[in-house]
């Protein structure tokens, strides 16, 4: 009863008694957010020591790069449906973009701490930002984890509509951000721009009345 008189009182909208071991908190290294007020959370100290394979590289290795991809990307989004409170990484869609899933900046350090503590990767704080969705990041993950991309062989293991879906499925603002839209310009043979045809009368575009420049237009 004292507690709900205190709770009456506060003028807070939202109001929750609640037993909490702040000390088992933070030593747990992750602190959700709304209890970042109240518990400083330690210092997160990788799991994977120096030198040794992450228990994820552990999982990739012998496996295909089809396979790989699928792990890899699966723990990505575990990790982040952890963060964000979901029950289960099917909430987590693979190629919408980090912010459109909920991140803000403390969730995304967060989220980077889970993923430092999973593969021993040193990722920086903006790794939310860097690579904006799961299936971006999860490519990040796989390329980088120790050993993992050398013992599978090269990316011609790769079939072409494996390639071709999987570009399918990467935002073009991811494509941007990371300079493959200039690579893919240089790869890709060059496309003919077909010519802008003219007005049948002669005329310039600029000279053409409503009636005329809907006519133009249909007949395109």
């Amino acid at each position: 009863l004292a507690l709900f008189d205190s709770a009456v009182a506060s003028g807070q909208p939202v109001v929750v008694a609640a037993r909490l071991d702040t000390a088992a908190i933070a030593k747990s290294g992750v602190v959700p957010d709304v209890l970042r007020r109240l518990v400083r959370a330690r210092r997160v100290v990788d799991d994977v020591p120096a030198g040794q394979e992450s228990k994820l590289a552990a999982q990739l290795t012998g496996r295909s790069p089809a396979e790989q991809d699928r792990i890899v990307l699966e723990f990505v989004r575990t990790q982040a449906a952890v963060v964000l409170g979901h029950d289960s990484s099917g909430a987590i869609t693979p190629d919408e973009t980090f912010k459109a899933l909920g991140f803000d900046s403390l969730s995304g350090v967060e989220f980077r701490n889970r993923l430092q503590a999973g593969t021993g990767l040193n990722l920086p704080a903006t790794t939310v930002f860097d690579h904006p969705t799961p299936l971006a990041l999860a490519g990040y993950v796989r390329q980088n984890l120790s050993g993992v991309g050398e013992s599978n062989g090269t990316s011609a293991e790769y079939s072409e509509s494996y390639v071709r879906k999987l570009l399918e499925r990467i935002p073009i603002e991811a494509l941007r951000a990371s300079g493959m839209v200039d690579i893919a310009l240089r790869l890709a043979p060059t496309v003919e721009q077909a010519p802008v045809a003219e007005p049948d009368n002669g005329k310039d575009i600029a000279e053409l009345d409503v009636d005329e420049l809907i006519d133009f237009a249909m007949n395109q």
